[in-house]
């Protein structure tokens, strides 16, 4: 079952965040399939003030959380731990609850942010020529090696933040 109840628009979402929230839940649905065994599974997405809901949960098997953090290998995979980082990157919470025998469920809150900053953040992440050509030496025609991202010249146009990265 998925609920989808009072979704904010789009610009009120971090940068990225699409994305982020797509592999979130995918994640969620894949450790549901590996692990849970369960007959029923759901999703929940909704809007609280300036804050986005995720629920992933499941009626599966489910797991001893005291167990899982007392001996981290026995619960060793890629799938919560990847979950978690990618809703610290934005700016998020994220809560685990399971018992055995009684399923488990994924919450996630992710902050909104503001349609002014969410402009800001479209802006800080570009780099203009402009900003590179003004801060050249006149003598100079294309940045150092050292300062353009892998080493590509970046006097001839724009490029995004994510070209750093």
């Amino acid at each position: 079952m998925a609920v989808l109840d009072d979704l904010p628009p789009a610009e009120r979402l971090p940068i990225g965040a699409q994305e982020m929230l797509f592999r979130i839940v995918q994640e969620g649905f894949a450790n549901i399939a590996r692990h849970a065994r369960a007959s029923h599974v759901w999703l929940s997405l909704k809007r609280q003030e300036d804050t986005l809901l995720v629920e992933i949960g499941d009626d599966g098997q489910g797991f001893d959380l005291a167990k899982a953090h007392e001996s981290p290998n026995a619960y060793s995979g890629m799938g919560l731990s990847n979950v978690h980082e990618r809703v610290d990157a934005l700016s998020g919470s994220i809560t685990v609850w399971s018992l055995p025998n009684q399923g488990t469920t994924l919450h996630a809150c992710i902050p909104l942010v503001s349609p002014q900053a969410h402009e800001q953040e479209l802006t800080d992440q570009k780099v203009t020529t402009t900003v590179h050509r003004a801060q050249m030496p006149p003598h100079r025609t294309s940045m150092p090696w050292s300062t353009a991202p892998c080493g590509r010249d970046i006097t001839s146009r724009s490029v995004s933040a994510s070209a750093f990265r």
